[in-house]
């Protein structure tokens, strides 16, 4: 967990350098390059955190099934 949220700590960095880059930029192609980043590093980061919880939701799924098996033995 704690590589994960490295990850996501680094994602987070990166997307502000971003948008400082962006807001620092004249051309408005540079303006859409950065922007552009920072749209696929937000989406990373998404996808990072869907799956994330549905990998979580599944744990938690399979802790309650062994629970409720546990509870008839």
């Amino acid at each position: 967990m704690e590589h994960l949220e490295k990850i996501l700590d680094q994602l987070s960095n990166e997307t502000l350098r971003s948008l400082k880059e962006m807001n620092k930029a004249k051309d408005i192609n540079e303006r859409k390059t950065q922007a552009e980043i920072v749209h696929l590093l937000c989406q990373s980061m998404g996808s990072i955190i869907g799956s994330t919880a549905s990998m979580m939701s599944e744990v938690h799924d399979s802790q309650l099934i062994d629970d409720e098996e546990d509870e008839y033995l």
